[in-house]
């Protein structure tokens, strides 16, 4: 994750996994500081960013497999923020270059 993605000051971004248990379902990251860090508990902090999908559908946003936009359009990835934080949303993950080339491989 890259903290600096966002302006200056403190941007929460709270990441639920649907398909996982209860207990791995939900993370925080604080972006603050030029740091970014994660938190397995609520730090309690105002959230300023929703996102939701499956873990295998965030590995593939990550790999470059599924397109952060095509994610987004599909309701793969919901993203839940005022407009100027989703859009920050790419530059944030630090997706590769690689990841906006699609995939050569079917299935």
């Amino acid at each position: 994750m890259k903290a600096d993605a966002f302006d200056a000051g403190r941007v929460v971004v709270r990441l639920e996994f649907t398909d996982q248990p209860p207990h791995k379902a939900l993370w925080w990251f604080v972006n603050q500081n030029g740091g970014c860090e994660l938190c397995l508990e609520d730090p309690g902090y105002e959230i300023d960013l929703y996102l939701s999908c499956t873990l295998p559908d965030m590995i593939r946003i990550v790999r470059g497999d599924l397109r952060l936009a095509t994610a987004l359009e599909d309701g793969r990835l919901e993203a839940h923020g005022d407009g100027q934080t989703r859009r920050r949303l790419r530059r944030w993950l630090n997706l590769s270059p690689l990841a906006a080339i699609p995939p050569q491989r079917t299935g």
